[in-house]
């Protein structure tokens, strides 16, 4: 990696994964990250082409910009936007959303509602997989676009229960020796995947959602994905719901169907159901869903 210099940049907007567009007073493209559009920061600036650069100097700041939730935020990889509110945040998803369309000719822009917010802007992930260098004793998320582990004691967006799982697992006599799942219940159920513990099981879990009166229980798997925001799954699936009851038809398709949310809380709407997956586990996952739900 070549480091070059020092350049002040003009930061003209923020792309897809939070990475920042900015142009140097020599007209060169620049790309950083945690900076807002309007913004001159001074970046030290790595490589050749495309020039990337890692802000050191906020030069003129802007009038959106909040003091991070998190200190660690900059410096940890796991978030992009804590430098803006959460109102802030969802206007830049809804417009990131709107660049995407825009290349669709003749797309009509309104049909693209605003963003739901979320019920909870912190503490609400179910699942978060911790890095760790055994070397130098840390635990925590990488450095954008590094292999560095920031060491972490909290993370702000994961449920008190991953915290406290975090806490215990780095204060037991065995450090890890390498990557781990850390996975809560709306129940209170907390597992460790991958590695041993003194406090935990490894093992897969199941969670309870309830949707207007329908509840179904679903099992997941080590290796499985499901919805990590814990109090969107509701509001989510409602949605859907209410969107596909304006339709007349007899089969639906779950595509990315996973271990078969959608296709559970769908299943009193269609005649049948085909969910497409491409990750064992969670096709597992579905099947076993479906039967211990009782769906035919």
């Amino acid at each position: 990696m070549c480091i070059r210099k020092y350049d002040e940049v003009d930061i003209l907007e923020i792309g897809e994964e939070g990475l920042c567009k900015g142009v140097t007073e020599d007209s060169k493209e620049v790309f950083t990250r945690y900076a807002i559009p309007g913004e001159r920061v001074k970046v030290k600036i790595f490589g050749i082409s495309p020039l990337y650069g890692e802000i050191v100097e906020i030069v003129n700041p802007s009038l959106l910009r909040v003091k991070p939730e998190c200190k660690f935020f900059g410096e940890c990889g796991g978030c992009d936007l804590q430098m803006l509110s959460y109102d802030e945040q969802l206007k830049f998803k809804k417009d990131l959303i709107l660049k995407e369309f825009l290349t669709i000719p003749n797309f009509d822009v309104s049909l693209v509602e605003d963003v739901i917010p979320s019920p909870k802007q912190y503490y609400y992930r179910n699942s978060v997989m911790f890095r760790v260098n055994p070397k130098s004793k840390k635990i925590g998320f990488l450095k954008r676009d590094t292999n560095i582990v920031v060491d972490i004691d909290e993370c702000k967006i994961a449920s008190e229960g991953i915290n406290y799982a975090l806490r215990k697992v780095r204060s037991q006599a065995n450090f890890p020796k390498h990557v781990f799942k850390v996975r809560t219940t709306s129940d209170g159920d907390i597992t460790v995947n991958f590695i041993e513990t003194e406090d935990f099981e490894d093992k897969m879990v199941i969670e309870t959602v309830n949707v207007d009166g329908i509840q179904y229980r679903f099992r997941i798997s080590k290796e499985s994905f499901f919805q990590v925001n814990t109090y969107v799954i509701p509001i989510w699936l409602k949605k859907i719901r209410d969107l596909v009851k304006g339709y007349n038809f007899n089969l639906c398709l779950d595509l990315y169907c996973g271990g078969g949310i959608i296709s559970l809380f769908l299943s009193d709407l269609f005649e049948s159901i085909i969910g497409v997956e491409i990750s064992e586990s969670s096709v597992e996952d579905g099947y076993y869903n479906i039967q211990m739900n009782g769906i035919k």
